[in-house]
């Protein structure tokens, strides 16, 4: 994702973050695979916070964090 996409992330409603999520499902994979960016700015300032958004406002479903922590524990 590019940081402008971040920002609009940023300036959302906590509604439009969930509807926005549900439309672009790629989003999800995207922060997945940005968690560990080598830039810090990338990985702290605009994916943690994005993810720790979405994770607070209940925006991810049980089914989509289990994948995620599938994903994050295999050691492919």
């Amino acid at each position: 994702m590019l940081v402008e996409d971040y920002e609009k992330f940023f300036e959302m409603t906590t509604e439009e973050r969930k509807q926005s999520i549900q439309e672009h499902p790629w989003i999800l994979n995207e922060i997945l695979a940005s968690l560990g960016h080598e830039e810090a700015a990338i990985r702290d300032q605009l994916n943690y916070r994005l993810f720790i958004m979405l994770l607070s406002e209940n925006a991810l479903g049980e089914t989509v964090i289990t994948e995620f922590v599938s994903k994050l524990s295999s050691t492919d």
